[in-house]
Formats: C-alpha cells, structure tokens, sequence
C-alpha cells in the first residue's frame, strides 16, 4: 500500500474535523428537537422542554429565573440550526 501524500492527509484531517463538528452540533440540536413550552400550574409559569412527540417534558424552572435564559436558548438554536447547514455544505463539497 502507497503512504498518502501531503494533500491526502490534509485532506483526511480536515474531512474528520468537519465530520465531528457536524455531528456534534446535530447531537445537541436533537436535545431541543421538541422545542420548549410554557406552562402556568398554580399560578406560576414554568418553562418545559418538551421530550418526546408524546408530550412528554423536564421543567426547566419558573419563569421569574428563566425569562432571559430563555431568549438565550432560542438564540442557540437558531446558531445550531446554521451550523448545521454550513457544516452540511461543507461536507458535501468535500464529497465532490
């Protein structure tokens, strides 16, 4: 078998760096795949993320803590949501 030249191991390198950016950025995007949802129980509002297709949710907590974490995570996922699409096109041009 011939060692790979100088280019093909650039080449390899920046493929696997590609690679585990994309999916490391497609990992934690399907950790919001369901989105998140307010819910008022006794008075209160409380932030959930939703965990399944079922409705099934985790309270993240009430609203008075988490209003601006909130805006910050919709920030988030629109970033990932972007990146994912820069990675994808990266990934396809290295294909070709």
């Amino acid at each position: 078998m011939k060692p790979l030249s100088d280019q093909q191991r650039l080449f390899l390198v920046e493929s696997d760096q590609i690679y585990r950016a994309w999916r490391e950025v497609l990992w934690r995007h399907r950790d919001y795949k369901y989105g998140m949802r307010w819910k008022n129980v006794n008075g209160k509002d409380y932030l959930l993320r939703l965990t399944s297709a079922s409705g099934n949710s985790k309270s993240l907590g009430p609203l008075l803590k988490l209003s601006k974490f909130s805006d910050s995570l919709k920030k988030a996922k629109r970033w990932r949501k972007k990146n994912i699409r820069a990675l994808k096109s990266s990934l396809t041009l290295k294909e070709s």
